[in-house]
């Protein structure tokens, strides 16, 4: 199943996942841009875990838009 096919599915730790795995693989993609965006959008929408937490735990991508991955 592809990323969008996981958020599309509701699996929006898997989407993230997926997403900062391809950014962590090609930082500098031309659609890196919309990619941190999706990531953003996906997080937004995942319900808020019990330690007030959001994400997969595997970090996501800072606001800084170089590709860097806040843990």
């Amino acid at each position: 199943m592809d990323t969008h096919a996981r958020a599309m599915a509701g699996d929006y730790v898997a989407a993230i996942d997926a997403m900062n795995r391809y950014l962590e693989l090609a930082p500098d993609a031309p659609d890196a841009r919309q990619a941190k965006d999706k990531i953003y959008e996906w997080e937004a929408l995942q319900p808020a875990s019990p330690q007030g937490t959001q994400g997969s735990g595997r970090g996501s991508v800072g606001p800084q838009g170089k590709g860097r991955i806040r843990r």
